[in-house]
């Protein structure tokens, strides 16, 4: 795809997500492929030695059938059939989230050629991943507040250049989230992220859990490290 490289910060996260150590690990990474199963040809058959992993108590055992599985996948989610250019003219989407290791947070747009008939969620596609572990301060952090991080990251520090200037939507599975961005909250830290993101328009939603599945994975098992300079 023209613009995209398996080096790409817009798909680093993807490609060198960790290889699965757990059951519950190869389990979530199924989870945030299979998000986008509809776009990936022949999916129930690449993903098929991984779909043990789903089922409770199942030895978790690693060898090269599933090993090629997930790589395969990996290389699916950041295809042309999956992966999307960029487009100014359609709204972003940005989902975040965060666990007690990492954020995590996905850009996504309804392909145009869809013009916009089908308002399904599982319709978006993905245009960048982006995911980074928590710093050692930040790990002491409240639960709300790092969803709060998770969101200030993906805006100000990985998806500005999209979203700068337009409206876009951000939806999270964290329902106290929704009140942060219309009312005060007696938090300095918040207060400050919320302070920055006033300058952009944003709708905020929530969504169920199983809608969230990218940026969960992504947050619990994170590529980058923190930048010194955020």
């Amino acid at each position: 795809m023209e613009g995209y490289s398996p080096t790409d910060d817009n798909v680093r996260a993807i490609l060198h997500f960790p290889i699965p150590n757990s059951s519950k690990a190869a389990n979530s990474f199924l989870q945030m492929v299979g998000f986008y199963r509809k776009f990936i040809p022949g999916f129930a058959q690449i993903s098929s030695p991984l779909n043990k992993f789903t089922r409770k108590g199942f030895p978790f055992i690693w060898t090269d059938v599933e090993q090629s599985s997930f790589d395969q996948l990996k290389v699916a989610i950041t295809s042309p059939a999956v992966l999307i250019l960029p487009d100014p003219s359609q709204m972003y989407i940005i989902r975040t989230d965060a666990s007690r290791v990492g954020i995590g947070a996905v850009l996504l747009q309804q392909p145009t050629s869809n013009n916009n008939t089908d308002s399904n969620i599982s319709s978006y596609k993905p245009v960048a991943f982006a995911s980074r572990s928590l710093k050692s301060a930040e790990k002491n952090y409240s639960a709300i507040e790092l969803e709060a991080l998770a969101i200030w990251w993906s805006i100000t520090q990985k998806f500005r250049s999209y979203v700068e200037g337009q409206r876009f939507i951000l939806e999270t599975d964290h329902k106290p989230l929704l009140s942060l961005m219309k009312k005060p909250y007696h938090n300095s830290r918040i207060e400050r992220w919320m302070t920055m993101l006033q300058q952009y328009d944003i709708i905020i939603k929530h969504i169920s859990g199983k809608d969230n599945t990218t940026a969960d994975a992504l947050s619990r098992y994170p590529v980058d490290k923190p930048d010194a300079i955020e």
